[in-house]
Parts: C-alpha cells; sequence; structure tokens
C-alpha cells in the first residue's frame, strides 16, 4: 500500500494510506439517505418515494504506478446489465478521517463499453472543489461527466438528479461558460487582424494573432456585458496588480488568458516566478484556455501574412510568413486551476536563451497528462 493525496475536512491535502470502508459500512452510509433492500451492491433502493438501483464503490487510489492524485472506483463487468436500465446511480463514496463525500459518474459510457474491472476516474482537485462549493460538476479530458457533493449537500442534489434538475455552476464559471459561446468556433487571421484594426486595438498586428485576439473578445464582451465586471476584470494595465495576468476575479485570485495548440504537450504558463508570487499570494490561479487545432498560412499562399504587413506598411509582404497561422478552430474551452497543493505537479519549461546568451525565464507548463488535476470546467466547442 502506498501514501496518496487524501482531502482532509479542511479542505488541505495530505499524504496517507486510502482506509478501506467495508460493505456494512457503505450500506449504513446509504440508509441515512436512501430506503434500501438487499445486502450489497447494486442496490435496489428508493429515495423520498422515487425508486432506483445504486451501484455503489469505494472511491480510493488508482493504484501503482499512477500519480497520487488518481482516484478512482471499480466497476465489475456484473454491473452492465445493471447500469443500462434507467434509474441507475453509478456512486463512489470517499471517506477519509471525518471527511465524507460522493461522487456521482455518468453511467452511458460504462453502461455501453464492455466491462473487465473497469475504472471510473476522479481526482483531488474534483474533491477539493466539492468541499469549496458543495457541489462541483465537470467533463473530464476524456469526456467523463461527474459531479461530487459533500455529505451535507447530497440530499439537494438528491432532489435535483431524480427530478431531472441540473447542478448550477458557480458564478464564475457560469461567467466563463457564457463568454465560451460568444465567439465562433473558427477564427481566420484575415478577419481577425481587420478587426482588431478597425477598433484600434493595442495589440492590433502582433504576429501571434490568436493569443491577441483571445484577449480582444474577451475585453469586447465584458464591455457589452458589464455586470461580468464584479465577477472579472481584464487587467489591461498590468501596473494595476504588479503581475502581469490578464484576469482579475474580484481581488480574490487572477487568471490568465491562453490559446493551446492541440499537438503540444501541455499547457504553456506563464513566468515561473511572477506566476509562483500569485499563487502564494491569493491561494490560487485559473488558466482560462482555449485549444485549437492550426492552419499555416504557408499552406494557404500567405494571405494572412500579405494582409499583415500590407496594413503594416512593410516592404517584404512575406515576412513571418513561415509562422504565420491562416487560422485556428476551437476544439475546448477549459478552465484550469493551480493551487497551493496542485501546483507541486507543474513542471518547468526552460525556453532556451536570450541573443545575447542569457537564459530565458523558465516557464510553468501543465503536463497533458497531469490536466485532470487541474482541470475545473470543460467544454466542447
Amino acid at each position: 500500500m502506498k501514501k496518496v493525496e487524501q482531502i482532509t475536512s479542511d479542505n488541505d491535502i495530505v499524504s496517507d494510506y486510502d482506509v478501506r470502508i467495508y460493505p456494512a459500512e457503505i450500506r449504513k452510509i446509504l440508509s441515512n439517505w436512501f430506503t434500501l433492500s438487499g445486502n450489497s451492491a447494486p442496490y435496489r433502493a428508493a429515495y423520498n418515494g422515487r425508486p432506483l438501483t445504486i451501484c455503489v464503490k469505494q472511491v480510493s487510489y488508482l493504484g501503482h504506478p499512477h500519480l497520487p492524485f488518481k482516484k478512482r472506483i471499480q466497476i465489475p463487468k456484473e454491473w452492465r446489465g445493471v447500469l443500462q436500465e434507467a434509474n441507475t446511480l453509478l456512486l463512489g463514496i470517499y471517506k477519509y478521517k471525518d471527511n465524507l463525500l460522493f461522487v456521482v459518474f455518468d453511467k452511458t459510457k460504462y453502461a455501453n463499453n464492455r466491462l473487465n474491472n473497469s475504472s471510473a476516474h476522479v481526482h483531488s482537485i474534483d474533491i477539493q472543489k466539492a468541499m469549496e462549493y458543495g457541489t462541483f460538476s465537470k467533463t473530464d479530458s476524456m469526456g467523463n461527466h461527474i459531479t461530487v457533493c459533500r455529505a451535507d449537500r447530497f440530499a439537494n442534489f438528491l432532489e435535483k438528479y431524480t427530478t431531472g434538475a441540473m447542478v448550477e455552476l458557480p458564478v464564475e464559471l457560469d461567467f466563463l461558460d457564457k463568454f465560451s459561446g460568444s465567439f465562433p468556433k473558427t477564427w481566420y487571421g484575415k478577419d481577425c487582424y481587420a478587426e482588431m484594426i478597425r477598433a484600434d486595438y493595442r495589440n492590433k498586428y502582433q504576429s501571434e494573432w490568436p493569443g491577441f485576439y483571445f484577449e480582444y473578445v474577451f475585453e469586447k464582451y465584458s464591455d457589452e456585458n458589464p455586470y461580468t465586471k464584479r465577477i472579472c476584470l481584464f487587467v489591461s494595465d498590468k501596473r494595476i496588480t504588479g503581475l502581469d495576468f490578464d484576469l482579475n476575479f474580484n481581488n480574490r485570485f487572477l487568471g490568465d488568458l491562453k490559446c493551446h495548440s492541440e499537438e503540444s504537450s501541455g499547457v504553456l504558463g506563464n513566468d515561473k516566478l511572477s506566476f509562483d508570487e500569485a499563487v502564494s499570494k491569493y491561494g490560487r490561479f485559473w488558466y482560462v484556455v482555449l485549444s485549437h487545432s492550426t492552419e499555416k498560412d504557408s499552406n494557404h499562399g500567405y494571405q494572412v501574412t500579405e494582409y499583415w504587413n500590407k496594413a503594416q506598411n512593410k516592404e517584404d509582404l512575406r515576412s513571418y510568413g513561415g509562422r504565420m497561422k491562416y487560422s485556428v478552430t476551437h476544439k475546448n474551452f477549459l478552465v484550469l486551476e493551480v493551487n497551493q497543493y496542485n501546483r507541486g505537479h507543474l513542471k518547468d519549461f526552460h525556453q532556451g536563451h536570450q541573443p545575447s546568451g542569457e537564459p530565458r525565464a523558465v516557464k510553468v507548463l501543465i503536463p497533458n497528462r497531469s490536466i485532470d488535476n487541474f482541470l475545473i470546467f470543460k467544454k466542447v466547442l
């Protein structure tokens, strides 16, 4: 047995062993909310007179050699038929000392797949966010949807679940969800430059246009929806906070906007020193990320390159043509949280050297293999 990440009732993460919950204790826990028949899962049960079947297991460490934040329930192959029934709850119970939470998994994937003792996954960050919000839902990087509830909010969740109501997003994520639906799926460089030039946007001529256009549409959305500024401000003058980040969430924590190519090994963040300062000061940091695929301008006759150079009255109309993007097509809209606990799973990204020979500042990198323990919101675009 190995010590792994455990979440306390104070929402701290400590390193400790999983504590086995025996079937009799699981049944006793469930009996606080459900009327049960039978002595082992799957249970035929009822909640407020509404019948349902509960497939339940303890949440525990995924196992060596996996990272210590990875947890799961094991799903026996014998459950497949039951999971295909209506009104079946696929449930995990997480318990560490006096801390008790419930994880509700979307059964769809597991009901339609051939099961051979497969696993449904949950991560430390998911339990932490449920501790913070009471109820927390997300879709992970593999498209699996989960909801995690504190014990004191489980009855409220069950009422919504059994009546088909949706779990509400926290106000910050609700705002970002709405923003993510405000722009088209594909951005064409020539159109984006033209729009920023018409608006005389301060970064209208930047060569890496997708990231700066992302900032532009965020500022525009914020100006057109003034209520959002009570939730999150775009910081155009970085001297206000003294830190070079785009977003200020009501002075509670900071964040940054990032465009992210799907082909890369992870989400590249900011300079490590200033990033560490922000996390230490505020306790958390959010990356708001657009992941995309890219079309190179060189494959489209250098249309964007020539437009960009003409707009700046440059003689060489193919300058930067080898690196210019023709278009980006968005795949996912992500919100990633780095906090004092999961920051240890970041990697350093070394950028090489300046022309003078001096090393460039080290940046942080969220590796793809660890992204689910930072992911708190995902929307397929």
